[in-house]
Order: structure tokens, then C-alpha cells, then sequence
């Protein structure tokens, strides 16, 4: 068995390509719903431990879901950009950039650029004069610390760092609904995850080129048009089937296909020069 193979999905013919898509997105899903379920049994100040590793897995498992369409919201014709796509499936980093995405609300294509660009260094200065302290990217120090005991060396400062440090009594984290795996979730209530719903998607964004001053009404008139095909699987909708069409049309934000997300590697000796330059240590 050979593992981490999704590239070879380009190979198959479009159709299949539809359908193969269409079932890994009915897996994912199942395990979200899956965990879930778990996830609702842990929801208490004694088991807040699983519950955090838990609801990132749920997380993930989601992203990988909006990173499969992103896929197809990617022209044909560009290849390359999809190739490199699909490889964002087994990155860690980007899964947790696309579950912190859905709670932004970018108006233009640029601010959406602009917000990835911030998140994907791999070390960060800040503190009280910005420069202070050395900084581990957040997204991966949040989701290593929530699961993981590690040895580290913070400011030249060696010491254990663990989950109980990211952990508050009192702070029921439960009671904040997670937007991806509510966005995900209702998506497949509406059938999006369908081979013919896929079609549309791709047929919907064929001919796009999104440059940096795309509006978000645009990518909203997309989503619309989308749930408007999609309808047609549900010929009498019920009240939660609306509210989750109203969802999806409101943040199912602008595509990431095409774009770089991988984590930017700092060089921290350089961080340390730009320290020194405000008298904060010393230049290496």
C-alpha cells in the first residue's frame, strides 16, 4: 500500500475525478460526524483535555473537506496550481489556516491574501515593543501544545511546556460553535458533496481568475448560484436546511486554490538582529 497518494486523482477522467472526490467528502464527513458525537460526551472542566484534542481532529478532518473543493474552484487549465493543491490535504499548517479562516471576513480578495500572508511565518517578534520575544507560529503552537508534552527552549530559556498550560478552569470552550465544522457540516446537509453539486462548483468557477480586487459580493453571487443548483436535490427544504443555505452563502469565503499556504520559514538569527537594533539581546 502506497499512502498520501491523492495527486493520483488528476489522472482519472473528469467524471471519475467528480466521483472519487464525492466519496472521499461523504468519508470525511462521517468521521466529523463520528467524532462529534464523542466530542459531546467530553464536554465538561474534567475531560477538556480530550475535548481540545478532539474538536482539532473534527477541525482538520473539515478542512480537508473546504481544501477538496478549493480544488475545484481552481481552473482546469492551471494544472500546476492543482497539483500543488491537493498536496495542502496532508499539511498540518494548512488545515489549521483554513479552520482559523472561516472566522475572518474578508471584503476583498486582497484583504484574504493578506490575512494568509500574516499567518504563515514560522517565528514572530512581538511583546510590549513589538520585538521583545521570539514567538513560535500560533496555529502550530496551539495544536502541538494542545496534544503533546515538549522540552523547549523559549528566550534562551529551557523548560517543559504541555496542555495543562493552555488549559482555564471555568472556560467552557464547548459553548463556542467551531465555523468550519458547522460550514462543512451544513454543506453535506445540502448535498454540495454530491458528484453533481461538485460539477457545478467546478463549472461555476471555470473561468475565474480572482485578482486582489475581487469584492466578496462576488464570491457571494457564486456561492448563490451554486445552492441555487443544488436545490433542485431538495425540492422542499426544511427550516434548518434554509438556515444552512444562508450559512454557506455567507461564509463559504474566497478561494484558496492557487495560492501559497505552506508555512514561511523565518531565520531566527534574523530576528534576533532586527532585537538587537533595539538594544533587546544581542546580534548573533
Amino acid at each position: 500500500m502506497k499512502v498520501r497518494k491523492l495527486g493520483l486523482i488528476q489522472q482519472l477522467p473528469a467524471d471519475r475525478q467528480l466521483e472519487t472526490l464525492s466519496r472521499g467528502l461523504e468519508l470525511l464527513v462521517g468521521n466529523v460526524t463520528a467524532l462529534m458525537v464523542s466530542l459531546a460526551k467530553l464536554s465538561d472542566p474534567d475531560t477538556q483535555r480530550g475535548w481540545r484534542v478532539l474538536k482539532q481532529l473534527c477541525e482538520e478532518e473539515s478542512a480537508k473537506c473546504l481544501i477538496l473543493l478549493d480544488y475545484l474552484r481552481i481552473p482546469r487549465g492551471r494544472a500546476a496550481d492543482r497539483s500543488r493543491h491537493l498536496k495542502y490535504f496532508y499539511d498540518h499548517f494548512v488545515r489549521c489556516l483554513y479552520a482559523e479562516y472561516c472566522w475572518i471576513r474578508p471584503s476583498t480578495m486582497e484583504n484574504a491574501l493578506g490575512w494568509v500572508e500574516q499567518q504563515r511565518p514560522s517565528l514572530y517578534l512581538d511583546g510590549p515593543n513589538d520585538v521583545d520575544w521570539i514567538f513560535r507560529n500560533d496555529m502550530i503552537q496551539h495544536r502541538e501544545q494542545a496534544m503533546y508534552v515538549d522540552y523547549v527552549e523559549m528566550d534562551s530559556t529551557p523548560q517543559w511546556i504541555g496542555p495543562e498550560q493552555i488549559e482555564v478552569a471555568g472556560l467552557e470552550e464547548w459553548q463556542i460553535p467551531s465555523r468550519i465544522i458547522e460550514l462543512v457540516l451544513c454543506m453535506h446537509r445540502l448535498r454540495l458533496f454530491d458528484a453533481a453539486n461538485l460539477a457545478t462548483i467546478e463549472k461555476e468557477w471555470a473561468l475565474e481568475s480572482l485578482d486582489p480586487s475581487v469584492e466578496w459580493k462576488h464570491v457571494e453571487a457564486k456561492n448563490r448560484n451554486v445552492l441555487r443548483a443544488a436545490a433542485s436535490l431538495i425540492p422542499n427544504p426544511t427550516k434548518k436546511e434554509m438556515e444552512c443555505a444562508q450559512i454557506v452563502a455567507d461564509e463559504w469565503l474566497f478561494p484558496l486554490g492557487g495560492i501559497e499556504l505552506s508555512q514561511r520559514t523565518v531565520d531566527e538569527e534574523e530576528l534576533r538582529r532586527r532585537q538587537a537594533e533595539y538594544g533587546i539581546g544581542e546580534a548573533l
